[in-house]
């Protein structure tokens, strides 16, 4: 009799099991094909000078806006600070295909069409082994995706309600991950001849990404256990990777995604990656704020919680005995 409760209880678990991978496969789908299905610009900047390149703009239909710009060198000051996605005076099209090469694609296409003759001068134009501009995006999902999975295996190992020396123990551990995971990154990355310059750069940015999913994953599993998994994963992976833009700008993206994208690791790692890479640094300010904020509240969250547990029976004994000593 209690075989058969046995075998019932397992096959329960088993088929709620498969519930859920089930709706986690349907998340999925529905968030990659949801974001990426038909990209369409929604008011990409375009950066002009005289009425023509305005009018042109002007009949997009809500596709492009035009950002009125008083000389030709504060436009370029605006294409490479990245506050306009192109830049339209007379027959010359400006672009800046390390920001997005599919949007300075589609500007160039649309342009075309209208402007017979159109010159293009790309501005920062991408690494000679990166000709789509999609290694960035790529390194950005696997540092996400990394440090997720370090801060799980670490939650299975030490347990979701660490005392305040494991709490201590999991931050350190998963900043020396970090480290090495962004190494191993900036290295692939030159190793594949993909993009073999700001070494540096690429390595501690992310290692800066790897930690801010890391120690937030770690947060949520903290301080709700199983639950915080899971909303991690629906959060950083799922709703993360689909709104980060990818080869696109988030401008064209849907609306939903369109909204949350900057406020997640991978949209914010993406364009302070895009802009050490591309743009000697420039406006990525915003961007590391927002990682900086899941470093260290996720950080500050999981310690706190530690210390309103107090200390294990382990701990007092190793504390007495060094006491002793």
């Amino acid at each position: 009799m209690q075989a058969d409760v046995r075998l019932r209880r397992r096959i329960l678990l088993t088929a709620g099991g498969l519930v859920v991978a089930l709706l986690a496969m349907a998340a999925f789908a529905a968030a990659y094909v949801g974001a990426f299905h038909d990209p369409t610009p929604h008011h990409v900047p375009i950066g002009v000078i005289d009425e023509r390149s305005a009018a042109a703009l002007d009949a997009s239909n809500g596709a492009f806006s035009a950002r009125r710009e008083p000389t030709l060198a504060a436009l370029i000051h605006d294409l490479t600070a990245r506050k306009i996605a192109a830049g339209l005076v007379g027959h010359t099209l400006y672009v800046a295909s390390g920001e997005s090469y599919t949007t300075a694609a589609t500007v160039r296409a649309v342009f075309s069409k209208q402007i017979n003759g159109l010159a293009v001068r790309d501005v920062a134009p991408l690494a000679p082994g990166d000709p789509r501009g999609t290694t960035l995006f790529y390194l950005v999902i696997a540092s996400v995706f990394g440090g997720y999975l370090a801060a799980t295996i670490v939650n299975l190992l030490l347990g979701s309600t660490p005392t305040r020396l494991l709490a201590a123990a999991r931050i350190g551990a998963l900043t020396i991950f970090a480290g090495l995971a962004g190494l191993v990154g900036a290295s692939i990355l030159d190793g594949y001849g993909a993009i073999t310059t700001h070494f540096l750069a690429l390595w501690w940015l992310a290692a800066f990404i790897v930690f801010a999913a890391a120690a937030a994953t770690a947060a949520l599993q903290t301080a709700l256990g199983v639950a915080g998994t899971g909303i991690a994963m629906v959060v950083f992976i799922i709703l993360g990777n689909s709104s980060a833009g990818g080869p696109y700008q988030l401008t064209f993206a849907p609306g939903f995604w369109r909204a949350i994208g900057p406020y997640l690791p991978q949209a914010a790692g993406l364009s302070a990656l895009r802009g050490a890479v591309y743009f000697d640094g420039t406006n990525i300010g915003g961007r590391l704020a927002v990682l900086a904020a899941y470093a260290v509240i996720g950080s500050i969250v999981c310690i706190a919680i530690g210390r309103r547990r107090g200390p294990s029976a382990d701990e007092l004994e190793v504390a007495a005995a060094a006491g002793a000593l």
